[in-house]
């Protein structure tokens, strides 16, 4: 138990890392393009808000892969395809209602949808934040 606390923890801890990297490049990409938005407000922003949800899919997905590689690693799935469903189910916060897991990984699946609940909060933080920075520049620009 102590040991699957620990390593849960470590993905998660990781899943944060690629989160944190993922937010870096994305304020500094909105930053460098700052300039479009006074010559086509609404082409910026909605080309802003493809690459934050593009981005972020793409770390999600890494997030699930790292959680999957886990899962096959400790034995709690056979095969990376179903140990990604797994995950991917887990960290969406869906439950794992048609996947029995191995009472000895058990505890990998609530790790696994609080890792994804905090990831989600973060994503939907980073999509509020630019809204809320460059929306308002819209709205004077009119």
């Amino acid at each position: 138990m102590v040991f699957h606390l620990g390593v849960g923890f470590m993905a998660m801890i990781l899943s944060m890392a690629i989160h944190f990297v993922a937010t870096i490049f994305i304020v500094s990409s909105v930053r460098k393009v700052h300039h479009v938005l006074i010559k086509s407000p609404y082409i910026f922003i909605f080309l802003v808000l493809v690459l934050i949800n593009t981005v972020l899919f793409i770390t999600h997905l890494t997030g699930v892969s790292i959680w999957a590689s886990l899962y096959v690693y400790l034995g709690a799935v056979d095969n990376f395809a179903d140990a990604f469903y797994s995950s991917f189910i887990m960290n969406t916060t869906l439950g794992l209602g048609d996947i029995a897991q191995d009472a000895g990984t058990r505890l990998l699946a609530p790790l696994t949808a609080t890792s994804g609940i905090m990831m989600i909060g973060w994503s939907t933080a980073v999509f509020v934040y630019v809204i809320q920075t460059y929306l308002p520049h819209i709205a004077r620009s009119e």
